[in-house]
């Protein structure tokens, strides 16, 4: 098959530097699987991008390394974000009739000329509608491109939440390299948060609930940018991390981040947001490392309650407490089962190779509903 990849934003892959893109690295397994398949795929992205697929650039470098420090504000690296855009989707539109299928992971410029590519083209959706779908001119856009724009969801709350304005073709769950992450079967006896460290984050939530058990935790994120996430930085957050007990890690990208992982005794996820998917569980779980969550959006269909780790009712925080502590008190021998539970669950339904196939299922289906909708 002949497949071309577009990523999100024009960016070095897999990370895009210092950026941490969980697209990004998504994008680039993928390529890398199904050029490992056999299938020939073009990823249409910078020149220095990591990738074993052909990379399409026309020698463009990456808006960073375009910039190279260079003094500007946000709009007008925007604007040149939108530039570096527009001009690969050019090159895409150009190019493909050589395709049987593009898979791209933003959708919010390609939508408006998907009608003019020669192949048919199909989405990762890693968004919610509640924060994609809010103005007029996107329900307009969705409503008015649906029918030939087809979208793979990475979770099946996803679907549900969102298929009035999104043409959901199936659902596959995203992938980890679970062959490249460590499996401790023992773990450690601190506590760990990975993420953003944003207010709908709570990661001031995850120190709270290890002092109430007088358990360290270590903390792994990057500060947020919004106006009202850095004031949650300076004034909630900040003090906690220089707390008794507290570790603040700093931010650590992929891969380097699957070593860490199966070091601890659990990973706390107390969101008070709905995630699309939460690629942060189930690289938790490759390593052997259960979870106790707030059972938002598509926890429930990563987290298997009893078994590799605890759902809790929204904001409970007491009920989050209490599991967590069940966690850290378990006896040996069903400590070291709720493990690799957790390891060998990831590995059954995260895998890079499950999500590579499932996408492959998914392309032939849209190239033959494409090819009969031709023929009608």
């Amino acid at each position: 098959m002949k497949i071309a990849i577009l990523p999100l934003g024009y960016r070095n892959l897999p990370t895009g530097g210092l950026n941490i893109s969980a697209p990004g690295v998504l994008a680039t397994q993928t390529a890398d699987k199904l050029v490992e398949l056999g299938h020939q795929v073009d990823v249409y992205a910078p020149k220095n991008s990591n990738v074993s697929a052909q990379i399409i650039s026309d020698n463009l470098e990456s808006v960073e390394e375009e910039l190279n420090d260079k003094e500007i504000d946000i709009g007008a690296y925007l604007s040149l974000l939108t530039q570096y855009d527009l001009y690969n989707l050019r090159m895409l539109l150009e190019n493909s009739d050589k395709y049987d299928i593009v898979h791209a992971h933003d959708y919010r410029k390609l939508m408006y000329f998907a009608d003019f590519l020669k192949c048919p083209v199909v989405y990762s959706y890693h968004g919610v509608p509640t924060d994609d779908i809010k103005f007029e001119i996107e329900k307009k856009r969705s409503k008015k491109f649906f029918k030939n724009n087809y979208f793979i969801a990475a979770s099946n709350y996803q679907v549900y939440s969102g298929t009035d304005y999104y043409n959901f073709i199936g659902v596959v769950n995203h992938g980890v390299p679970v062959e490249q992450i460590s499996y401790n079967s023992k773990g450690g006896e601190e506590l760990l948060f990975v993420g953003r460290l944003m207010r709908r984050k709570r990661p001031d939530v995850a120190i709270d609930v290890a002092q109430a058990l007088n358990t360290p935790i270590d903390i792994i994120g990057k500060k947020y940018i919004t106006e009202e996430d850095v004031q949650y930085f300076n004034e909630i957050l900040q003090p906690k991390l220089t707390s008794p007990g507290v570790n603040y890690l700093g931010t650590v990208q992929s891969p380097d981040i699957y070593s860490y992982y199966g070091n601890y005794k659990a990973l706390l996820f107390p969101i008070e947001m709905d995630e699309a998917f939460g690629m942060v569980l189930i690289e938790s779980l490759a390593a052997g490392t259960p979870v106790v969550a707030f059972n938002r959006g598509p926890v429930s269909e990563i987290i298997k309650h009893g078994q590799t780790g605890y759902l809790v009712e929204p904001d409970n925080l007491e009920d989050f407490k209490f599991y967590t502590n069940k966690i850290i008190n378990l006896p040996s021998h069903e400590y070291a089962q709720m493990r690799k539970n957790c390891r060998d669950d990831a590995a059954q339904r995260f895998s890079i190779s499950k999500m590579v196939n499932g996408y492959l299922d998914l392309y032939q289906k849209i190239i033959n509903t494409s090819a009969d909708n031709n023929l009608a």
